[in-house]
């Protein structure tokens, strides 16, 4: 079942095991927002990201996420929640079939 998408093109990604943070905070679902290529770059790039390298999705969730994931959060949460988190992005990166034709 795919997560829903906001209006400004964000994807709500629901946890099956809340994330706790230092604060206190449960976090129950995370806001994805599309990576531009400056945060790409700083997660070590696309390939990373297309080869599903958790060091990267890791550097680049703090930049992409409300609330904000830090990478010990990322790594430390359920494969089955990070592997959501992965999926969203890859949507981004990857881009649907209802896409228009990217020609001018």
């Amino acid at each position: 079942m795919a997560d829903p998408e906001n209006t400004d093109g964000s994807i709500i990604v629901k946890l099956s095991k809340p994330l706790e943070r230092s604060d206190g905070e449960s976090i129950t679902e995370i806001t994805v927002m599309s990576p531009n290529a400056a945060m790409m770059d700083k997660a070590g790039g696309r390939t990373s990201l297309y080869q599903m390298a958790d060091s990267a999705y890791a550097r680049i969730m703090p930049r992409i996420t409300t609330p904000q994931i830090t990478p010990n959060m990322y790594m430390n949460m359920p494969i089955n929640d990070s592997q959501k988190l992965i999926n969203a992005v890859m949507s981004f990166l990857v881009g649907s079939s209802s896409d228009e034709n990217l020609e001018d």
